[in-house]
């Protein structure tokens, strides 16, 4: 299946996509997808106790 781009993205806004789908997870390229899903995983990561430290 070949779509272009401006198809899909226009396929999208007619649809109820981006109601299932926020806009801020949906990419033009794969390495920004994999780029934005590593800052959000560092971030949001729970912390180990090496990281805190302990609390006496």
């Amino acid at each position: 299946l070949v779509v272009q781009k401006g198809d899909l993205r226009k396929l999208f806004e007619v649809t109820d996509f981006y109601q299932t789908v926020d806009r801020d997870r949906v990419f033009e390229k794969l390495d920004l997808a994999v780029k934005v899903a590593e800052k959000r995983s560092s971030c949001c990561r729970p912390m180990k106790e090496t990281e805190m430290g302990r609390v006496q």
